[in-house]
């Protein structure tokens, strides 16, 4: 049986990756508490990261 597709809204997604991009829990444990898969949220904190220079 295949698990039902989960897709995000970009205010959740902003909301982790920041999270994570704080570093005061692992990767993992943030992905627990919201139920995304630890590799997804590593992609949503580079994706961050590699973009940050757009704002300014």
């Amino acid at each position: 049986m295949r698990k039902k597709l989960i897709i995000h809204r970009p205010q959740f997604k902003a909301k982790v990756a920041r999270q994570a991009i704080e570093d005061r829990e692992t990767v993992s444990e943030i992905a627990g508490k919201y139920g995304a898969h630890p590799s997804q949220l590593s992609d949503w904190k580079r994706e961050v990261v590699g973009r940050i220079s757009e704002l300014f």
